[in-house]
């Protein structure tokens, strides 16, 4: 049986929310959330199968520059290639407005 479009379109903002939750909400000390480079990984992915660009010139650019910093830590942590890096950091462009 498939699913209504209803149905899966609240699945796929409930994701959506959930990642957002996951990439924003500090821990239970107040630090910034710390993502493993899988997570980075689903991220990206979400992003790209949603055509999801990004656009200079936001007054949030300077998040979004922290988040590719963190990720590209994420994924150094994580044993990653520096071409892995490299595709990962290239798919965190991605955002539309």
């Amino acid at each position: 049986m498939a699913a209504s479009e209803q149905t899966l379109n609240k699945i796929h903002e409930f994701f959506a929310k959930y990642l957002l939750e996951l990439m924003t909400e500090p821990d239970a000390d107040g630090n910034p959330p710390r993502l493993t480079a899988a997570e980075m990984g689903v991220i990206t992915k979400f992003l790209k199968d949603n055509n999801i660009s990004f656009v200079g010139g936001d007054e949030d650019d300077g998040e979004i520059e922290e988040f590719r910093r963190r990720a590209k830590e994420a994924a150094t942590r994580g044993g990653f290639t520096r071409q892995d890096i490299e595709e990962s950091i290239e798919g965190l462009s991605f955002r539309e407005h």
